[in-house]
């Protein structure tokens, strides 16, 4: 597997929608001997390369019955971003490529940190489960980044007024992060309800 690639970018070619392939080879001499690699990067990334100086890219290998080829990123924090966005169902390569791209590293922490599911409503073809699935599958993770999440949120604590009401219906603590954590995905899709009900839906569903 190819996880990194440096060399002069030899051509930049759309090759989709949202997407660009570049050619980077990776010899000192042009006229020599060597390796010419495609690398599928985004538009917006492809913005900043030029045609014939040097480019540097992480790059995740996608191989598959129908194809094969290299995605590419200007950092390893991106590519970190772009295998955890992979983890979830749902998520391609394709579409991981472009919610990062999109939404940026620093806001999707933040809306991880904040279970703030509109973020990626501008992502074209990423629809509230699947949002609400990044946001509950992601939030709990040390993503492992330079742009590190501080004291990453648990869904189960992401609610305090919901738990506390909980309580006040006979719940322990326990049960009622318990039964947030069950519904977190019905309350991440529903951010704009009020605590009264975000307390009717936890209840229906436990």
């Amino acid at each position: 597997m190819i996880g990194f690639v440096r060399g002069m970018v030899l051509g930049i070619f759309k090759s989709g929608k949202n997407t660009t392939s570049l050619v980077l080879w990776t010899s000192e001499q042009v006229e020599g001997p060597g390796v010419g690699y495609t690398v599928l990067v985004s538009d917006i990334q492809a913005t900043s390369v030029v045609d014939g100086k040097s480019a540097e890219l992480w790059t995740y290998s996608v191989q598959n019955d129908n194809e094969s080829y290299l995605i590419g990123f200007s950092s390893s924090d991106k590519l970190r971003l772009f295998l955890q966005l992979l983890s979830v169902s749902g998520v391609g390569p394709k579409s991981a490529m472009q919610i990062i791209d999109t939404v940026g590293i620093e806001q999707i922490t933040d809306a991880l940190i904040n279970n703030d599911v509109s973020v990626f409503n501008k992502v074209s073809g990423i629809g509230k489960k699947t949002a609400a699935k990044i946001i509950v599958e992601l939030s709990g993770r040390d993503l492992n980044l330079k742009t590190v999440l501080q004291n990453p949120t648990k869904m189960g604590e992401a609610y305090p007024e919901v738990v506390a009401t909980l309580q006040k219906l006979g719940y322990s603590v326990s049960a009622a992060r318990e039964a947030v954590e069950k519904a977190s995905i019905k309350l991440s899709e529903h951010a704009e309800y009020t605590v009264a009900e975000k307390v009717k839906l936890v209840l229906s569903l436990s």
